[in-house]
Protein backbone atom coordinates (compact mmCIF):
# COMPACT_ATOMS: atom_id res chain seq x y z
CA UNK A 1 0.00 0.00 0.00
CA UNK A 2 2.67 2.24 0.26
CA UNK A 3 3.09 2.79 -3.15
CA UNK A 4 -0.20 3.50 -4.05
CA UNK A 5 0.20 6.33 -0.87
CA UNK A 6 2.97 7.85 -2.36
CA UNK A 7 1.75 8.18 -5.72
CA UNK A 8 -1.26 9.79 -3.78
CA UNK A 9 1.05 12.04 -2.50
CA UNK A 10 3.83 12.94 -5.22
CA UNK A 11 0.95 12.99 -8.26
CA UNK A 12 -0.89 16.28 -7.67
CA UNK A 13 -3.32 16.16 -10.54
CA UNK A 14 -4.73 12.77 -9.32
CA UNK A 15 -4.76 14.54 -5.88
CA UNK A 16 -7.13 17.36 -6.91
CA UNK A 17 -9.23 14.70 -9.05
CA UNK A 18 -9.94 12.47 -6.11
CA UNK A 19 -10.56 15.77 -4.20
CA UNK A 20 -12.73 17.08 -7.12
CA UNK A 21 -15.12 13.84 -7.52
CA UNK A 22 -15.77 13.52 -3.65
CA UNK A 23 -17.18 17.63 -3.45
CA UNK A 24 -19.08 17.05 -6.94
CA UNK A 25 -20.62 13.85 -4.80
CA UNK A 26 -21.17 15.65 -1.52
CA UNK A 27 -23.10 18.48 -3.49
CA UNK A 28 -24.65 15.65 -5.31
CA UNK A 29 -26.45 14.80 -1.99
CA UNK A 30 -30.36 16.12 -1.54
CA UNK A 31 -30.39 18.54 1.52
CA UNK A 32 -33.30 16.10 3.38
CA UNK A 33 -30.53 13.36 2.93
CA UNK A 34 -27.84 15.70 5.01
CA UNK A 35 -30.16 16.38 7.39
CA UNK A 36 -30.90 13.99 10.62
CA UNK A 37 -33.48 16.43 12.14
CA UNK A 38 -33.34 14.09 15.55
CA UNK A 39 -29.62 14.87 15.90
CA UNK A 40 -29.72 18.23 14.45
CA UNK A 41 -32.14 18.78 17.28
CA UNK A 42 -30.11 17.47 20.15
CA UNK A 43 -26.96 19.02 18.83
CA UNK A 44 -28.53 22.20 19.01
CA UNK A 45 -29.97 22.02 22.61
CA UNK A 46 -26.83 20.65 23.88
CA UNK A 47 -25.06 23.51 22.07
CA UNK A 48 -27.10 26.34 23.53
CA UNK A 49 -26.58 25.92 26.92
CA UNK A 50 -26.34 29.09 29.10
CA UNK A 51 -22.57 28.40 29.69
CA UNK A 52 -21.65 27.91 26.07
CA UNK A 53 -24.11 31.31 25.15
CA UNK A 54 -22.80 33.27 27.81
CA UNK A 55 -19.36 32.66 26.34
CA UNK A 56 -20.65 33.15 23.15
CA UNK A 57 -22.38 36.41 23.83
CA UNK A 58 -19.34 37.47 26.63
CA UNK A 59 -16.58 37.06 24.02
CA UNK A 60 -18.47 37.62 20.48
CA UNK A 61 -21.67 39.69 20.75
CA UNK A 62 -20.86 42.46 23.07
CA UNK A 63 -16.99 43.33 21.66
CA UNK A 64 -18.89 42.93 18.02
CA UNK A 65 -21.17 45.84 19.03
CA UNK A 66 -18.50 47.76 20.27
CA UNK A 67 -16.33 47.32 16.90
CA UNK A 68 -19.62 47.86 14.61
CA UNK A 69 -20.30 51.34 16.68
CA UNK A 70 -16.49 51.97 16.17
CA UNK A 71 -16.73 51.25 13.09
CA UNK A 72 -19.57 53.34 11.80
CA UNK A 73 -18.00 56.57 12.74
CA UNK A 74 -20.37 59.27 11.60
CA UNK A 75 -22.03 57.46 8.98
CA UNK A 76 -25.74 58.24 8.97
CA UNK A 77 -29.02 55.57 8.63
CA UNK A 78 -29.30 57.91 5.01
CA UNK A 79 -26.37 56.41 3.99
CA UNK A 80 -26.56 52.99 4.67
CA UNK A 81 -30.27 52.58 2.97
CA UNK A 82 -29.88 52.99 -1.16
CA UNK A 83 -32.00 56.06 -2.59
CA UNK A 84 -34.99 53.96 -3.86
CA UNK A 85 -35.57 52.62 -0.74
CA UNK A 86 -35.12 55.52 1.58
CA UNK A 87 -37.74 57.08 -0.25
CA UNK A 88 -40.03 54.10 -0.11
CA UNK A 89 -39.41 53.95 3.39
CA UNK A 90 -40.19 57.22 4.24
CA UNK A 91 -43.71 56.73 2.38
CA UNK A 92 -44.12 53.59 4.88
CA UNK A 93 -43.64 55.48 7.53
CA UNK A 94 -45.87 58.49 6.96
CA UNK A 95 -48.88 55.64 5.93
CA UNK A 96 -47.92 52.90 8.27
CA UNK A 97 -50.24 52.44 11.52
CA UNK A 98 -48.62 51.84 14.54
CA UNK A 99 -48.78 49.17 17.11
CA UNK A 100 -52.06 50.25 19.83
CA UNK A 101 -50.03 48.76 22.93
CA UNK A 102 -53.62 48.66 24.47
CA UNK A 103 -52.34 45.20 26.21
CA UNK A 104 -50.57 47.91 28.44
CA UNK A 105 -53.91 50.05 29.32
CA UNK A 106 -54.29 49.99 32.44
CA UNK A 107 -50.89 48.53 33.71
CA UNK A 108 -50.31 51.43 36.17
CA UNK A 109 -52.31 52.11 39.04
CA UNK A 110 -53.84 55.81 38.35
CA UNK A 111 -52.98 56.99 42.12
CA UNK A 112 -49.27 56.53 41.06
CA UNK A 113 -50.03 59.05 37.84
CA UNK A 114 -51.90 60.94 40.25
CA UNK A 115 -49.39 61.65 42.94
CA UNK A 116 -46.92 61.81 40.10
CA UNK A 117 -47.81 65.12 37.87
CA UNK A 118 -50.55 66.27 40.44
CA UNK A 119 -47.17 68.04 42.10
CA UNK A 120 -46.00 68.91 38.05
CA UNK A 121 -49.15 70.91 37.58
CA UNK A 122 -48.89 72.80 40.68
CA UNK A 123 -45.28 73.31 39.79
CA UNK A 124 -46.15 74.91 36.57
CA UNK A 125 -48.83 77.36 37.30
CA UNK A 126 -46.44 78.35 40.20
CA UNK A 127 -43.45 78.97 37.67
CA UNK A 128 -46.25 80.69 35.30
CA UNK A 129 -47.73 83.05 37.99
CA UNK A 130 -43.99 84.10 38.40
CA UNK A 131 -43.59 84.89 34.82
CA UNK A 132 -46.52 87.52 34.83
CA UNK A 133 -46.33 90.74 36.00
CA UNK A 134 -45.57 92.24 39.30
CA UNK A 135 -48.69 92.18 41.11
CA UNK A 136 -50.77 89.79 39.47
CA UNK A 137 -49.80 86.70 41.50
CA UNK A 138 -51.64 83.23 41.38
CA UNK A 139 -55.16 85.40 40.94
CA UNK A 140 -53.45 86.76 37.65
CA UNK A 141 -52.18 83.39 36.44
CA UNK A 142 -55.91 82.01 37.08
CA UNK A 143 -57.34 85.02 35.43
CA UNK A 144 -55.29 84.29 32.04
CA UNK A 145 -56.61 80.78 32.14
CA UNK A 146 -59.96 81.88 32.44
CA UNK A 147 -59.82 84.31 29.83
CA UNK A 148 -59.10 81.49 27.56
CA UNK A 149 -61.16 79.00 28.40
CA UNK A 150 -64.03 81.84 28.39
CA UNK A 151 -62.88 82.65 25.03
CA UNK A 152 -63.23 79.81 23.70
CA UNK A 153 -67.12 79.51 25.32
CA UNK A 154 -67.92 82.44 23.79
CA UNK A 155 -66.84 81.43 20.41
CA UNK A 156 -68.58 78.25 20.26
CA UNK A 157 -71.86 80.08 21.80
CA UNK A 158 -71.95 82.79 19.29
CA UNK A 159 -70.84 81.20 16.34
CA UNK A 160 -68.30 84.15 15.83
CA UNK A 161 -66.54 84.55 12.14
CA UNK A 162 -63.40 83.61 10.97
CA UNK A 163 -61.91 86.85 11.97
CA UNK A 164 -63.48 86.98 15.29
CA UNK A 165 -62.46 83.24 15.74
CA UNK A 166 -58.60 84.61 16.03
CA UNK A 167 -58.94 86.09 19.68
CA UNK A 168 -59.62 82.35 21.86
CA UNK A 169 -57.05 81.37 19.02
CA UNK A 170 -54.57 83.65 20.10
CA UNK A 171 -55.48 83.50 23.46
CA UNK A 172 -54.34 79.27 23.28
CA UNK A 173 -51.20 79.92 21.60
CA UNK A 174 -50.02 82.33 23.44
CA UNK A 175 -50.64 80.50 26.68
CA UNK A 176 -48.95 77.03 25.38
CA UNK A 177 -46.05 79.22 24.06
CA UNK A 178 -46.04 80.63 27.83
CA UNK A 179 -46.51 77.37 29.87
CA UNK A 180 -44.39 75.14 27.47
CA UNK A 181 -41.18 75.70 29.01
CA UNK A 182 -42.71 75.52 32.27
CA UNK A 183 -43.83 72.10 31.83
CA UNK A 184 -40.70 70.64 30.93
CA UNK A 185 -38.86 72.28 33.62
CA UNK A 186 -41.71 70.94 35.89
CA UNK A 187 -41.40 67.62 35.06
CA UNK A 188 -37.74 67.36 35.24
CA UNK A 189 -37.33 68.32 38.41
CA UNK A 190 -40.41 66.01 39.58
CA UNK A 191 -38.77 63.44 38.22
CA UNK A 192 -35.10 64.18 39.84
CA UNK A 193 -37.48 64.21 43.12
CA UNK A 194 -36.99 61.45 45.63
CA UNK A 195 -40.40 61.06 45.37
CA UNK A 196 -41.11 61.32 41.88
CA UNK A 197 -38.58 58.76 41.24
CA UNK A 198 -40.32 56.29 43.29
CA UNK A 199 -43.02 56.43 41.97
CA UNK A 200 -41.48 56.05 38.58
CA UNK A 201 -39.53 53.05 39.50
CA UNK A 202 -43.45 52.22 40.54
CA UNK A 203 -45.05 52.75 37.14
CA UNK A 204 -41.96 50.74 35.51
CA UNK A 205 -41.99 47.86 37.48
CA UNK A 206 -46.28 47.34 36.97
CA UNK A 207 -45.58 48.16 33.28
CA UNK A 208 -42.58 44.95 33.72
CA UNK A 209 -45.02 42.75 35.59
CA UNK A 210 -47.86 43.42 32.65
CA UNK A 211 -45.25 43.22 29.52
CA UNK A 212 -44.17 39.73 31.48
CA UNK A 213 -47.44 38.61 31.76
CA UNK A 214 -49.13 39.26 28.61
CA UNK A 215 -49.22 36.48 26.30
CA UNK A 216 -46.50 36.86 23.53
CA UNK A 217 -49.09 36.18 20.57
CA UNK A 218 -51.06 39.24 21.82
CA UNK A 219 -47.48 41.69 21.40
CA UNK A 220 -46.84 39.98 18.12
CA UNK A 221 -50.01 40.05 16.76
CA UNK A 222 -49.85 44.44 18.29
CA UNK A 223 -46.90 44.57 16.12
CA UNK A 224 -48.35 42.95 12.94
CA UNK A 225 -50.13 46.33 12.68
CA UNK A 226 -46.53 47.21 10.89
CA UNK A 227 -45.68 46.82 7.31
CA UNK A 228 -43.52 44.05 8.06
CA UNK A 229 -43.31 43.05 5.10
CA UNK A 230 -42.82 45.53 3.04
CA UNK A 231 -39.66 46.58 5.93
CA UNK A 232 -38.60 42.84 5.06
CA UNK A 233 -38.49 43.76 1.33
CA UNK A 234 -36.08 46.65 1.43
CA UNK A 235 -33.51 44.18 3.22
CA UNK A 236 -32.30 42.60 -0.09
CA UNK A 237 -31.13 45.72 -1.40
CA UNK A 238 -30.47 47.06 1.47
CA UNK A 239 -28.03 44.30 2.46
CA UNK A 240 -26.67 43.93 -0.79
CA UNK A 241 -25.53 47.87 -1.14
CA UNK A 242 -23.65 47.54 2.24
CA UNK A 243 -21.98 44.26 2.12
CA UNK A 244 -20.41 45.38 -0.95
CA UNK A 245 -19.66 49.01 0.06
CA UNK A 246 -15.92 49.55 1.43
CA UNK A 247 -17.36 49.84 5.18
CA UNK A 248 -19.40 46.68 4.75
CA UNK A 249 -16.22 44.67 3.63
CA UNK A 250 -14.27 46.53 6.05
CA UNK A 251 -17.02 45.19 8.92
CA UNK A 252 -17.03 41.48 7.61
CA UNK A 253 -13.15 41.39 7.48
CA UNK A 254 -12.83 42.83 10.95
CA UNK A 255 -15.21 40.72 12.56
CA UNK A 256 -14.13 37.05 10.82
CA UNK A 257 -10.57 38.54 12.51
CA UNK A 258 -12.23 38.62 15.72
CA UNK A 259 -14.09 35.26 16.00
CA UNK A 260 -10.77 33.92 14.58
CA UNK A 261 -8.61 35.95 17.08
CA UNK A 262 -10.42 33.85 20.29
CA UNK A 263 -11.04 30.64 18.30
CA UNK A 264 -8.66 30.55 15.43
CA UNK A 265 -6.38 28.71 17.55
CA UNK A 266 -8.39 25.91 18.81
CA UNK A 267 -8.63 22.81 17.22
CA UNK A 268 -12.39 21.70 15.88
CA UNK A 269 -12.87 18.98 18.17
CA UNK A 270 -11.97 21.34 21.00
CA UNK A 271 -14.69 24.01 19.82
CA UNK A 272 -17.11 21.54 19.66
CA UNK A 273 -16.33 19.78 22.62
CA UNK A 274 -16.40 23.20 24.74
CA UNK A 275 -20.12 23.83 23.48
CA UNK A 276 -20.77 20.01 24.56
CA UNK A 277 -22.17 19.19 20.71
CA UNK A 278 -19.33 16.69 19.83
CA UNK A 279 -20.61 13.49 20.87
CA UNK A 280 -23.77 13.80 18.32
CA UNK A 281 -22.31 15.85 16.08
CA UNK A 282 -19.06 13.11 15.58
CA UNK A 283 -22.19 10.50 15.28
CA UNK A 284 -23.77 12.54 12.63
CA UNK A 285 -20.67 13.15 10.67
CA UNK A 286 -20.22 9.11 10.83
CA UNK A 287 -23.26 8.09 9.24
CA UNK A 288 -23.12 11.42 6.67
CA UNK A 289 -19.41 9.69 5.98
CA UNK A 290 -20.88 6.55 5.63
CA UNK A 291 -23.38 7.55 3.13
CA UNK A 292 -21.20 9.59 1.02
CA UNK A 293 -18.91 6.79 1.06
CA UNK A 294 -21.90 4.15 -0.79
CA UNK A 295 -22.62 7.39 -3.02
CA UNK A 296 -19.07 7.36 -4.07
CA UNK A 297 -18.77 3.46 -4.76
CA UNK A 298 -21.81 3.83 -7.12
CA UNK A 299 -19.96 6.72 -8.90
CA UNK A 300 -18.12 5.25 -12.15
CA UNK A 301 -15.75 8.13 -11.93
CA UNK A 302 -14.79 7.82 -8.53
CA UNK A 303 -14.54 3.63 -9.73
CA UNK A 304 -12.22 4.67 -12.31
CA UNK A 305 -9.91 7.34 -10.75
CA UNK A 306 -9.53 4.26 -7.60
CA UNK A 307 -8.17 1.77 -10.50
CA UNK A 308 -5.81 4.50 -11.79
CA UNK A 309 -4.80 5.40 -8.83
CA UNK A 310 -3.99 2.08 -7.19
CA UNK A 311 -2.72 0.59 -10.60
CA UNK A 312 1.23 -0.08 -10.98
Amino acid sequence: MTQPLERLGSDLALRREGVEIVVDALLARKVAELVDVSVLTDTLTAGLGETEVGRIVAEHLIPARARIRASLGDATIGALLPAHVGEALEEQIATMALPTMSWLAGAVDAEIFRKLFAPIWQDVLMRYTRRLPLGSGLAGAISKMGEFGKGLRDAARRGRDEKEDEQPAEIARDFAQDVTQEVREAIAARLASDEGRLLAEQARRQVHERILSTPAKTILDDFERLPLDALFGFAPATVAMNAASPLGRALMRREVEAALAVEGQRTLAEVLDGAQVLPPLRAYLRVQAEGLLDALLVEPRFGDWITRWLAE
